[in-house]
């Protein structure tokens, strides 16, 4: 799916996470952060951190929103999640 993004011709920022530390994580979201704020089209494993939490979107795709902006301008994001697995798992099945 990545790669098909990169062919139809999108800006992908991936955000590479060092390691999962503290610090770590909060580089990723700041890398993330300023992703979203210069209006890149996707961006692939997003990473956010707020009050002791912390999450990765496979990816965020941007979306016009010239009649309603966000603070970031007139284009906001949404969350585009992949399954990698071939097949669906049943965790309850012993």
């Amino acid at each position: 799916y990545l790669e098909h993004l990169r062919a139809e011709g999108l800006s992908v920022t991936e955000i590479v996470m060092t390691d999962r530390s503290e610090t770590g994580l909060l580089e990723a979201r700041d890398r993330t952060l300023d992703a979203m704020a210069r209006g890149d089209d996707v961006i692939y494993q997003a990473t956010f951190v707020e009050d002791g939490w912390s999450g990765q979107a496979d990816f965020l795709r941007r979306v016009e929103r010239p009649d309603n902006p966000s603070s970031l301008g007139p284009w906001g994001y949404e969350p585009e999640d992949t399954k990698l697995a071939l097949s669906a798992k049943d965790i309850y099945r012993k």
